[in-house]
């Protein structure tokens, strides 16, 4: 990715009649980007250039369901497998948001991220306990480094999708601006994600976009709560 949360705002700014997006330093144009990279790249999508792997070995010596793994980048799982170290199967796994102790010991069937200490480290839990040293992979997608400055990258996103974090940036920038163009901006960003993003069964889809509307509604009534304000104060 080449490009940044600069030109992008450079780009957003004639569209909003060049209503500052920085008031306050770098805010809220910072919050905003990172709100909608966090957006692009959290659950439920799912994209090809993000998508990472991590592996462990089972203990089948000393059974355990959790296994500590370095993982710095880690955003959630998307699949895992199984493999047996006697035949070379794969076997997938369930993925779970957590599971409960059990004590039996088999081929695991399920698995979740069960803890993360937030400096890098996850502990995928299985079930049950393996009784195999089974090698587990697990496919993740990574998490979105955070935007720290007008300079940051959009990275990973590719040059070729710019075009929706653009879009998400300027839906947001357009209810700080109470743009009456702000409804467009948004269903126009919500159709480009969803449109690159292939998989999504409808169930997920429904969920975004009841999750992505509350977000920005919560947005339009705080922004209108302080123009409120504002003009009561000037009366």
């Amino acid at each position: 990715s080449t490009g940044n949360l600069q030109t992008t705002i450079n780009w957003t700014a004639p569209h909003l009649r060049y209503q500052p997006l920085t008031i306050g330093g770098m805010e809220p144009a910072l919050s905003y980007g990172n709100m909608v990279l966090q957006t692009i790249l959290g659950p439920p999508f799912k994209w090809p250039w993000n998508r990472a792997v991590a592996t462990f070995t089972c203990a089948a010596a000393f059974p355990t369901q959790d296994y500590a793994t370095i993982v710095a980048d880690f955003g959630f799982i998307e699949s895992a497998i199984v493999t047996d170290p006697g035949t070379g199967k794969h076997i997938e796994l369930s993925v779970k948001s957590s599971l409960q102790r059990d004590a039996s010991q088999s081929r695991p069937a399920h698995i979740a991220a069960q803890i993360d200490n937030n400096a890098g480290v996850i502990t995928f839990r299985l079930s049950p306990s393996p009784d195999k040293n089974y090698i587990v992979d697990v496919t993740y997608q990574r998490a979105a480094p955070p935007l720290t400055s007008m300079a940051s990258l959009w990275s990973p996103i590719p040059d070729k999708l710019l075009y929706i974090p653009n879009w998400g940036f300027m839906a947001m920038a357009s209810l700080l601006t109470n743009d009456v163009r702000a409804i467009q901006f948004n269903q126009r960003f919500m159709a480009h994600l969803i449109g690159a993003q292939g998989g999504l069964d409808e169930l997920e889809r429904n969920i975004f976009l009841a999750n992505w509307l509350q977000v920005t509604a919560a947005t339009q009534t705080s922004q209108l709560g302080v123009q409120q304000r504002m003009a009561a104060r000037q009366q």
